[in-house]
């Protein structure tokens, strides 16, 4: 019993309590379709070198055609 408990320390499984350090300057956002406002697409931004909303041109299913995708609020 007391070999099973030591392999689950080393085989790389998270003990509760354990947490890994966030990034807070790449937040996760959202892009939502400027026509249907569909919210299609999730990507990662960094806020320094990009600290206004971001703006994309992507693929919109619901619309079936290329759109602006916009930052969500």
């Amino acid at each position: 019993m007391k070999y099973k408990k030591n392999m689950v320390q080393y085989c790389g499984i998270k003990k509760e309590g354990s947490t890994m350090a966030k990034n807070e300057n790449r937040p996760t956002i959202t892009l939502v379709c400027s026509e249907c406002k569909h919210e299609n697409y999730t990507t990662v931004k960094n806020k320094k070198n990009n600290p206004d909303k971001m703006e994309f041109n992507k693929f919109c299913k619901w619309c079936n055609k290329t759109t602006v995708h916009k930052e969500k609020k």
